[in-house]
């Protein structure tokens, strides 16, 4: 029997809702009513019902906050807003926050509004029949993995008297994706993903899983099988054709003890980190990684000294150079690297207040330039969503301050002129500069010398035209005014990290993926 909350300030509605059917016969038990949004929050606790009703717009608390707070703190409990005909951004705005489903209350109909509760609540019976514990249960597991007393061993509803090891799976980038509401409704999605986890994994022994946080689902799984990487490829492909979500799995070493359960899943959570530089989804073993230590160039004292001439362009370079040394090495503690360019981020941020530059210039689908740092799992992922952020904060710049025409004019020349071999002494005769003043005025207003602008405007043809078209590469050299195929291929190496064949086969790949 499911428990249903109703909440709508007017009673007609409410008492008109409840005469529609005999709701305990069609497996529901309407356990409260409520005229208004803040008396629904202070029942939830009481009555935790599995769905509530909810009205939006209410005078004592409207109906979002209700959303909201089920999202936040009851995420098993599913919402439905109960709309007009003349509502729909608002049910719109509704859904995005998390509500499962929606109803028109006026004219709903009994086989409909039934129809919707058991499609909602669909995933909480399953959840119930399949788990087995209560949440009681699994508030004392949690509490006996996260204590780190030696408080006897956990009881969880399998018998480790044989081989067993410790799966910890994570969603990839899971915060990131949360915070820029990639997903509407986690919960539901979580569910789908521990289904294919079981399914798939049952046939190497008797398993448990277990919610440990909101991204991270552990598995205890009886089993001797030493090699498992087959396995976490196969699944993690899986999961990501029917969610389209990436998940990392470590997995521990095999024990046969069960007071030895807790240092099994500390070894499995601890792998994970491991995982930061890779593109694999799967580690067992994790590499020492070196102590941290950064160049001078990056030090606090250079970005103050950029703060000190309000040189806002000079300190975004700064912070890209910093990100490029540490992609270079690839092999820092994943906390470390995001301690360090916190710092920086932050020494970078006030240095484009300085420029009186509006707050949505950090922010990027919700997500500020510390969030994407903190949030990414993996550095790939980071470098992806930074990139182009850092390059839409450089133009933001652009506009918030006037560039000198000459050099507006010299960047529509470098765009119309890209299949031509561009120099310094052409760009600045155009401009009637002398050679070295240009390049000192060039550096200034783009935070960049002139020839690595040529270069990256050159390179970013290059990749244009190696994803829209089939035209070889030595070909493409020609289109950027490369006459050397081989300088080309080592100037986008340079670039881009990889050879430019294999950037045309990684794109294509990812856009087969997307369809």
């Amino acid at each position: 029997m499911k428990k249903v909350m109703i909440v709508d300030d007017e009673i007609i509605v409410r008492k008109g809702l409840i005469s529609l059917f005999d709701w305990k016969s069609a497996g529901y038990d309407i356990v409260s009513e409520c005229e208004s949004g803040n008396e629904a929050i202070r029942e939830i606790e009481r009555v935790r019902p599995d769905i509530i009703l909810t009205d939006l717009m209410m005078d004592d608390g409207d109906g979002f906050s209700v959303i909201e707070e089920v999202q936040k703190h009851y995420p098993d409990i599913r919402s439905v807003v109960l709309s007009s005909y003349n509502d729909f951004d608002n049910v719109r705005l509704a859904m995005k926050k998390g509500a499962s489903d929606y109803i028109f209350k006026l004219t709903v109909k009994p086989e409909e509004l039934i129809k919707t509760l058991d499609e909602v609540s669909k995933d909480i019976k399953e959840r119930d029949k399949d788990e087995g514990k209560t949440p009681d249960d699994y508030s004392m597991i949690i509490k006996a993995i996260k204590d780190d007393g030696q408080s006897g061993c956990m009881d969880i509803p399998i018998q480790l008297d044989s081989q067993y090891r410790v799966i910890a799976m994570m969603i990839d980038n899971f915060a990131l994706l949360k915070k820029k509401n990639i997903y509407l409704n986690w919960t539901r999605t979580m569910s789908l993903v521990e289904g294919i986890c079981e399914e798939a994994l049952k046939k190497n022994g008797e398993l448990f899983l277990l919610r440990y946080s909101e991204e991270i689902r552990l598995i205890i799984m009886k089993t001797g099988k030493k090699e498992l990487k087959d396995d976490m490829e196969l699944l993690a492909r899986r999961i990501r054709m029917l969610t389209s979500l990436k998940v990392s799995f470590s997995v521990s070493g095999i024990s046969d003890k069960k007071e030895n359960l807790r240092p099994r899943i500390r070894e499995a959570l601890d792998l994970l980190s491991g995982l930061y530089y890779s593109d694999d989804c799967f580690i067992e073993k994790k590499e020492e990684c070196p102590d941290l230590i950064m160049p001078d160039e990056f030090s606090k004292e250079e970005y103050l000294k950029l703060l000190s001439t309000m040189n806002a362009y000079s300190a975004l370079r700064l912070f890209e150079r910093e990100i490029e040394y540490i992609n270079g090495k690839r092999a820092y503690a994943k906390a470390d690297v995001i301690r360090e360019l916190c710092r920086s981020a932050g020494l970078l941020h006030v240095i484009l207040s300085s420029e009186d530059m509006a707050e949505e210039t950090l922010m990027k689908d919700g997500a500020t330039l510390f969030d994407m740092i903190r949030m990414s799992d993996r550095w790939n992922f980071l470098l992806a969503q930074i990139v182009p952020f850092l390059s839409g904060i450089r133009k933001d710049l652009r506009k918030s301050r006037n560039i000198r025409a000459e050099i507006e004019d010299t960047l529509t020349y470098v765009y119309a002129n890209i299949d031509k071999d561009i120099t310094v002494r052409k760009a600045a005769e155009r401009i009637n500069m002398s050679e070295s003043n240009f390049s000192h005025v060039f550096s200034e207003e783009m935070g960049i010398s002139f020839l690595r602008f040529v270069i990256k405007a050159k390179m970013e043809r290059s990749a244009r035209l190696l994803v829209t078209t089939d035209l070889r590469i030595n070909e493409i050299a020609d289109k950027v005014g490369i006459n050397n195929p081989n300088y080309f291929s080592v100037q986008f190496r340079k670039y881009y990290g990889i050879s430019p064949a294999s950037f045309r086969d990684e794109k294509r790949s990812q856009d087969d993926e997307g369809n």
